[in-house]
């Protein structure tokens, strides 16, 4: 079992959609180039805890991806375009 047979039935109808929150998380994320979930909320002027999942969602579409380095003791992501899907997983 991996970990999309455990979400919601419907994520597969909407893993490929860029709208609402996820569209702002990502948009931030373009224009800051990389960044920790704290320091995208500070940007954004969201909370954390609104921040992190929408993330979390961008890194299982393959529209962002943690660097693999830590700033802060936090995961830095980066904003992926859909052609470096391949290249980085």
């Amino acid at each position: 079992m991996n970990n999309t047979d455990l979400r919601s039935p419907h994520f597969q109808e909407i893993r490929h959609t860029l709208k609402g929150k996820r569209l702002e998380v990502y948009n931030a994320l373009v224009r800051v180039t990389s960044a920790t979930p704290t320091e995208l909320s500070s940007i954004m002027g969201w909370d954390k805890t609104s921040v992190r999942p929408r993330l979390t969602e961008l890194v299982d579409m393959g529209r962002a991806a943690a660097t693999g380095t830590r700033r802060n003791s936090q995961h830095v992501f980066i904003a992926t375009q859909q052609e470096e899907q391949t290249q980085l997983f």
